[in-house]
């Protein structure tokens, strides 16, 4: 269950859907489009964004995170029932130890700045759906599984061994617990808290998972955990790390994404950003996180999405904020996406659909009344060629007017 609005809205584009195909003719037609000048875009621009010609070091620790977000597991992999986002998005880039000490223990941030962690990312997934807060403890099974790189396999070592003895030392019931699959591993629960942190390290990166079942099952703790290990750390030697010295070289928008997507302010670029937020000082599933400026490839972005894997998943999903672009494999699983969710969309009687931008003929929009957020309470959804794009605005004619220019940009870039 996603806890934001926009959440709630994104999910079903990815869900698999029946199309029947017409007969075909020879020849090679391609659509006609509005001119993107005659659109009502006030003061948002109709041409892409150049990227910016420089970034920095933190900036190429979130496109480095988002990278990783490739070779993380998916907890379903790990167990079936685990269908369910604990957050409001399923995968949460966490470049820096700031933010990964917003999901762990506080003091775990020390012993990362101490040992230079450089990117990381994080998945959680729960067997129920839940309220805001996240998952109870006690009433659910979850599984939370945090992947963070460092300098080298020494820095590493040292990190998830320290990891542990932080956390562990936040309260005194904590006891160490073996996982006879891996002796390497450290791991501690409270006896009377069905929970279980578990860390181990693997070359250069550290792998720590937080476990949760519904009642205080030390085996089916430990089970889960090791499951965690099987299918993760094998992904490891599937990735290839961005030189330290070169993560500010990492390009903004390789491919082209955010370029094509309207910005959430006219013509300023997004940079790459993740907003969390919690109050929760210990490990837990209390935090709220967002991305911002980023791109996803295949498999992170339907991990971000929060939705296990599905067969009609975009190949790219960019991420301004308000605005989120997915480029399908072809026009014919974009428009599949587009028609479905529109579909979805109108059956939710919460929602009240309302007519697209005028002049562009592939567009819905749409109010939300109950809205718990003001600023995101209308939204329009774009379709041209094999981009699909979902935008939220606070209001109709803001709404109506950026998914003018994105339609408009989409046609000038060529889409």
């Amino acid at each position: 269950m996603h806890r934001s609005d926009i959440g709630h809205r994104l999910a079903p584009v990815l869900a698999v859907m029946a199309v029947t195909l017409g007969c075909t003719v020879p020849g090679s037609p391609s659509p006609e489009y509005a001119d993107p000048a005659t659109l009502d875009v006030g003061a948002y621009s109709v041409w892409p964004l150049d990227p910016p010609d420089t970034s920095t070091e933190s900036y190429g620790r979130v496109l480095e995170s988002v990278r990783m977000a490739e070779v993380t597991v998916d907890p379903v992999e790990v167990d079936p029932s685990l269908v369910f986002a604990t957050m409001n998005w399923g995968v949460v880039p966490v470049p820096t130890p700031v933010k990964v000490a917003m999901f762990l223990a506080e003091p775990v941030r020390a012993v990362l700045e101490r040992e230079q962690m450089l990117a990381g990312t994080l998945v959680s997934r729960t067997d129920r759906p839940h309220a805001v807060d996240g998952p109870v403890v006690g009433t659910a099974t979850t599984l939370t599984v945090v992947v963070l790189r460092f300098p080298d396999a020494a820095a590493a070592e040292r990190a998830a061994r320290d990891i542990d003895a932080v956390d562990a030392a936040v309260n005194s019931d904590n006891v160490a617990v073996p996982i006879a699959q891996y002796p390497a591993a450290q791991a501690h629960w409270r006896p009377n808290v069905p929970t279980m942190a578990a860390t181990i390290a693997r070359d250069s990166y550290v792998v720590s998972v937080l476990a949760a079942v519904p009642s205080t099952d030390l085996s089916a703790l430990t089970e889960l955990a090791a499951g965690a290990f099987d299918r993760q750390l094998p992904r490891l030697a599937d990735f290839a790390p961005t030189p330290r010295d070169q993560l500010a070289a990492l390009p903004l928008d390789p491919d082209g994404m955010l370029g094509r997507t309207v910005p959430d302010a006219p013509n300023r670029w997004s940079y790459p950003a993740i907003p969390i937020n919690t109050a929760d000082r210990n490990a837990g599933w209390a935090a709220s996180a967002d991305v911002i400026g980023v791109v996803f490839r295949e498999r992170g972005g339907w991990l971000w999405l929060g939705e296990p894997e599905v067969e009609n998943h975009p190949e790219r999903t960019a991420i301004t904020g308000s605005v989120v672009l997915f480029r399908y494999v072809d026009a014919v699983a974009a428009r599949r996406a587009y028609i479905h969710s529109n579909r979805v969309e109108a059956a939710n009687d919460a929602i009240r659909m309302v007519d697209g931008p005028a002049g562009v003929a592939d567009s819905t929009c749409a109010v939300d009344p109950n809205s718990t957020t003001i600023a995101l309470g209308s939204s329009c959804r774009v379709l041209v060629g094999r981009y699909v794009a979902y935008i939220k605005a606070g209001d109709i004619v803001t709404a109506r007017r950026k998914a003018a220019a994105q339609y408009g940009i989409l046609v000038n870039a060529g889409a």
